[in-house]
């Protein structure tokens, strides 16, 4: 007779499967000896039973909490990343857009506030009618007392203008000539149209318009230059438009008594001009729209090289005139039109 238990454990492979084979054949042994069996046997085996039940319960909760996540709900959270991502980068950039925008609109007041204060202040530079509208730079030279123990004259009346009007009574056959009243004498100039026709053209619409009147010397360069010409009395100044370049010859030499129109460069030349005095002024270049040569004032010219002078500002160059000389009048004589 095949014993039970040796059945069991050949035909039962997985452990319940095995304790319920153990228990059938201790049951059916239980029948036939009891007084066999120790006393704890069979509540032995029902621990180890309930034990291993518990073990295989735990173990495949584990095992459903350490499953995978399905594919579904990984795509699901990828696509909220990236919805997340995008956002962020929306928002990121509409920042960027509206500092752009502001800044773009601070920059615009800004300029738009920069050219109205330049507007007012060239307005009133050029276009003051009173004592205390003049232009800063002419109003110092107001506030010096007058060479040559002259009296002060009224105060230029500045004006602008688009270009000179055609003096029609002006022609290359014509004799020219223009009497300066100074503070220090009077000063003839013998205009030459003949050579330099723009050049003559404007300065004598100038003189007939009062330009000049009130005018002063604002720089004196001794045995060089003696500056005027410039409503602003600082070497920036002018009519308000530009003549064509009429340079001498390539040897010609600024000799005393010759009177040329100053510039800051090719195509600048407005209403700023020089007397040579001296004999300096043989290594300017060529570069200056003559206008004419000096008939007469040279005493005039030796009496404005003696007032005193200072360093101009920013500059080591001693021409600022501590007296003031004005240019009271200009006169224009022409015959043989």
């Amino acid at each position: 007779m095949v014993s039970p238990i040796a059945e069991t454990t050949t035909t039962t492979s997985f452990p319940l499967r095995r304790v319920d084979s153990i228990r059938s054949a201790t049951a059916f042994m239980r029948a036939e000896s009891a007084n066999d069996v120790p006393p704890n046997f069979w509540t032995t085996i029902d621990m180890v039973r309930t034990v291993w039940n518990v073990l295989a319960q735990n173990r495949n909760t584990a095992k459903a909490c350490t499953s995978p996540v399905p594919k579904v709900a990984a795509a699901m959270t990828d696509r909220r990343r990236r919805q997340k991502e995008q956002r962020a980068a929306k928002r990121k950039a509409e920042k960027k857009q509206t500092a752009r925008r502001e800044l773009g609109r601070r920059l615009g007041t800004a300029l738009v506030f920069g050219v109205l204060v330049v507007g007012i202040l060239a307005v009133g530079a050029f276009f003051g009618d009173e004592e205390g509208d003049l232009p800063r730079g002419y109003e110092g030279f107001r506030q010096q007392p007058t060479a040559c123990g002259a009296e002060q004259p009224p105060p230029e009346q500045v004006a602008q203008y688009t270009e000179p009007e055609e003096q029609a009574d002006i022609t290359p056959s014509t004799d020219v000539t223009a009497t300066l009243q100074t503070s220090c004498g009077e000063i003839v100039i013998q205009l030459d149209p003949a050579g330099y026709p723009e050049t003559v053209n404007s300065f004598v619409f100038l003189a007939r318009e009062g330009f000049y009147n009130g005018q002063v010397f604002y720089r004196v360069v001794t045995d060089v230059q003696l500056f005027a010409g410039d409503p602003l009395a600082d070497g920036t100044g002018g009519p308000g438009y530009r003549i064509p370049d009429e340079f001498p010859a390539e040897d010609f030499v600024y000799t005393p008594g010759v009177v040329a129109m100053d510039n800051e460069g090719r195509g600048t030349t407005g209403s700023q001009f020089f007397v040579v005095p001296g004999a300096d002024a043989d290594v300017l270049n060529p570069l200056f729209n003559v206008l004419g040569q000096m008939i007469s004032g040279q005493d005039a010219l030796d009496r404005i090289q003696e007032v005193e002078t200072a360093r101009r500002p920013g500059s080591v160059e001693d021409s600022l005139p501590l007296e003031t000389v004005y240019i009271e009048s200009v006169t224009i004589d022409v015959t043989g039109s």
